[in-house]
């Protein structure tokens, strides 16, 4: 083995030419693959060939061939890509080989090559891909159906259809009763079950949830490293003492969580068993990885979707309650040069601070956004009070109630949420009950009686039950002051919160919104 690392053979003059094959090329294809460059190299591998010899990424690629095959192999690898480029119709052919892993162990494989051609017939790179040959997966029904499995999971869209169709791989093709994928909630820091073969739920009846320090599982997640027990009972960091579980497998999906297979017998899995675990679950982590990306592309596509909607709500906006106030400054301003009557610039005056009150929500709106800042233990009656402050300044008249935000019932009147977020909803509440109730409108703050959240209510004009579900709309206004901006902040910082806004009709006659936090 030494020599022949020492050594490194080139293959055939001919194979010299473009790098074709990446790492991204590699790994799309799902199998045990790699890739070699002309002078018999690797210049991509999948982590699946990583599993089962042992190497890290950098131990591979730029070595040759010949750090997992022995002389002979190489040599016979060497006579069919031979005769692969001399015979132009033929782009294909399968040998047999023993693969070396890191820690020395020959594993019996099919390595079927292929050679990638350019579009001008010249070569670009040597493309192979490997199969377990031992007893166990000799059967070509049984391989058929681990590469059907590997395809069903390259087609999952999430982490459970995935998890459920490896497991059952692992019964079909390697005769496994006791199966089971856990995966990792990064937010709880710990490994939960996802999937599992009917029988390990039978024999098992509850699966545990892993967390630092209290399983082998937990630690083999740790480290990134397979292991296999023959005999679990003999551990004592196991997470079960009176587990019926003797031999295990546990195979590492990198950072998305563990395979693990058991056997009530001791010492039940020989290497090639292990090897072709190692193989479902490498294709079961490139599986996972895929269907990450693809739910994080749709998750940015779907946000996307939520901001150009919002930028036609504005242009909306702008267009519509802009206009009005524009057409009261050009008409004044043309009715004042025919009259030189100053005093008729009132309107002009009236229209700028609607132009100014629009512009400040639309900002609001606009930084508000569908998220909220970091939540924290707030009493809400100092915020209620600060936000009609700054609402009802120069509306003497108008008044305020509060009524049971400080009782038992409300937990002192604390509430966890968005402090800025909160002074905004108030007082966008507020600002709409003035416009609408006028100048001497009461407005009612309380908490809820027999659920979680609170409520702002006033004795203006009630909304038509007809129109409740239009209120949040940019453009609804009953009032010629109104902006129609104001209950969209107010649906904003709600949804944002995660919760759950009614309009009903208040005890006086007027409007009253309930906003329920749990």
């Amino acid at each position: 083995m030494a020599d022949t690392m020492d050594r490194p053979r080139r293959l055939p003059d001919a194979l010299d030419g473009d790098r074709w094959c990446n790492e991204t090329a590699i790994e799309f294809l799902g199998d045990v693959t790699y890739a070699l460059d002309g002078d018999g190299r690797f210049e991509a591998v999948d982590e699946a060939l990583l599993a089962f010899t042992g190497y890290a990424r950098e131990e591979l690629l730029g070595e040759h061939l010949s750090i997992l095959v022995d002389e002979a192999a190489v040599e016979t690898g060497e006579a069919t890509i031979g005769k692969l480029l001399d015979d132009r119709g033929r782009e294909a052919a399968t040998v047999e080989v023993e693969l070396l892993t890191a820690t020395g162990d020959r594993v019996p494989y099919e390595n079927r090559l292929r050679v990638l051609r350019a579009a001008s017939g010249a070569f670009q790179s040597l493309v192979g891909v490997l199969q377990v040959t031992s007893d166990r997966t000799k059967d070509r029904g049984r391989a058929t159906e681990l590469h059907d499995a590997t395809r069903r999971m390259r087609s999952a869209e999430t982490a459970e259809e995935i998890g459920e169709i490896a497991v059952e791989a692992a019964r079909s093709t390697l005769g496994l009763r006791i199966c089971t994928l856990w995966l990792y909630d990064a937010t709880e820091e710990a490994l939960r079950p996802i999937a599992s073969i009917e029988e390990a739920t039978a024999l098992l009846d509850t699966f545990p949830t892993y967390t630092a320090g209290n399983s082998v599982s937990w630690g083999a997640f740790v480290e990134g490293e397979a292991r296999v027990y023959e005999d679990l009972s003999t551990e004592p960091d196991r997470h079960d003492p009176d587990t019926p579980i003797r031999s295990e497998m546990i195979l590492p999906l990198r950072e998305f969580g563990i395979l693990n297979a058991g056997s009530t017998r001791v010492g039940a899995f020989d290497a090639a068993d292990g090897h072709v675990a190692k193989l479902l679950a490498a294709n079961a982590e490139a599986a996972l990885g895929r269907a990450d990306r693809e739910e994080r592309l749709r998750s940015r596509e779907a946000e996307l979707r939520r901001q150009n909607a919002r930028l036609e709500e504005f242009a909306s906006v702008v267009s519509h309650d802009l206009r009005n106030p524009r057409d009261v400054i050009t008409g004044t301003l043309e009715l004042v040069r025919e009259t030189g009557d100053l005093e008729g610039l009132e309107p002009i005056e009236r229209a700028t601070d609607r132009v100014e009150r629009l512009t400040t929500a639309l900002l609001t709106l606009a930084r508000q956004g569908r998220t909220v800042g970091d939540c924290e233990s707030v009493r809400l009656e100092p915020i209620v009070e600060d936000a009609w402050a700054g609402v009802a300044l120069d509306r003497a008249s108008a008044r305020l109630v509060v009524d049971r935000l400080s009782d038992e019932s409300t937990a002192s009147g604390t509430i966890e949420g968005d402090p800025t977020g909160l002074q905004q909803l108030f007082g966008s509440l507020f600002a709409n009950a003035i416009e609408h109730g006028g100048p001497e409108v009461v407005v009612e703050v309380g908490s809820l009686p027999d659920v979680a959240g609170f409520y702002v209510a006033d004795d203006g004009p009630s909304i038509d039950p007809a129109r409740r579900e239009r209120v949040f709309g940019h453009d609804y206004t009953t009032s010629e002051q109104g902006i129609g901006v104001g209950l969209t902040i107010v649906e904003t910082v709600v949804g944002a919160h995660g919760w759950e806004l009614t309009v009903t009709e208040s005890e006086r006659g007027g409007a009253r919104f309930e906003i329920r936090t749990g």
